[in-house]
C-alpha cells in the first residue's frame, strides 16, 4: 500500500495518513510508557499491530473485492502471534454489520497531483443493510446507496478516521451518500499487549452524510496546505 507518489513536477506527495498525522502530531508517549511497564516492546508491538491490520483487512475485502487484490506484503516468519484469530474475529464482525456490497471498488489508489497528496481508501460501492450510527444513534437504512467506507481494528473512530473519509471524498464517482467508518475491533484478550478493547464483541459503525463528508474534505485541504507550507514543493 503507497504512503507517497513521485509527481510529474519532482514532488514526493504525501499520503492522506502522514498529511494527518503529521499535522495532529500523534502522541504515543504514555502508551509506549504503559507498554514497556507490562514488559511489552513497544515499537515491536505497533508493528505488529499494523500487520494485524494489514491481514485483517484483506480477509475481509478480498471477500469483497470483485476481482483479486494483493496478498499482504508480509514474511510468515514476521507474522504476530495470534493473527488467524484476530482475523477470524474481524471477519466475523464484518459479518455481524450485515451490510452487503455491490459493484464494490476495494483498495483504490488516487492522486491529486494538483492538491499534492495520494491515498488508498478501503472500500466504495452500493451498500445494503440497516445499520445505527454510532455518531448519533439514528437508524439508517442503506438500499444501494453509494458508500465510502473505511474498515478500522480501533474499538472507535476517532476524528482522524473521519477526515481520513473526507479526504478520499473527492476521489469516488459517482459522488458517495455516505461515508462509514466501520470498526470491527478483535482485541479481546487481556493476556496480550492489546488488551481486551471488545468485550461484548460487538461491530460499530460511524456514518457521515455527504455535507459531513465535504466539510471533513474542506477540513482535511486546510491541514494539506498546512503539510506542504512545512515541506519545500519540491
Amino acid at each position: 500500500m503507497a504512503h507517497h507518489f513521485k509527481a510529474k513536477d519532482g514532488r514526493t506527495l504525501p499520503s492522506v495518513t502522514k498529511v494527518i498525522g503529521d499535522i495532529q502530531g500523534d502522541d504515543y508517549r504514555y502508551w509506549y510508557s504503559s507498554l514497556r511497564k507490562k514488559g511489552y516492546d513497544p515499537d515491536k508491538v505497533l508493528t505488529d499491530m499494523g500487520n494485524i491490520g494489514t491481514i485483517c483487512h484483506y480477509r475481509v475485502l478480498s471477500k469483497l473485492s470483485p476481482s483479486p487484490i494483493e496478498m499482504p506484503d508480509i514474511p510468515i516468519a514476521e507474522y504476530p502471534e495470534g493473527v488467524d484469530s484476530y482475523a477470524e474475529i474481524f471477519q466475523m464482525l464484518w459479518e455481524q454489520t450485515g451490510l452487503t456490497v455491490k459493484k464494490a471498488t476495494v483498495e483504490r489508489f488516487e492522486v491529486d497531483e494538483e492538491r499534492g497528496y495520494c491515498g488508498t481508501r478501503d472500500l466504495d460501492g452500493q451498500l445494503y443493510g440497516e445499520v445505527k450510527n454510532e455518531r448519533n444513534g439514528e437508524i439508517i437504512q442503506l438500499n444501494g446507496s453509494r458508500v465510502i467506507g473505511d474498515l478500522k481494528t480501533s474499538k472507535e473512530a476517532k476524528e482522524k478516521h473521519f477526515l481520513q473519509l473526507g479526504a478520499y471524498y473527492p476521489f469516488v464517482n459517482p459522488v458517495p451518500s455516505y461515508g462509514a467508518v466501520i470498526c470491527l475491533c478483535p482485541y479481546t484478550r487481556a493476556d496480550t499487549p492489546y488488551g481486551n478493547k471488545n468485550k461484548n464483541l460487538l461491530p460499530k459503525v460511524y456514518v457521515l452524510t455527504r455535507e459531513e463528508l465535504m466539510q471533513y474534505r474542506d477540513k482535511f485541504y486546510v491541514m494539506l496546505k498546512e503539510w506542504w507550507s512545512r515541506h519545500d514543493r519540491k
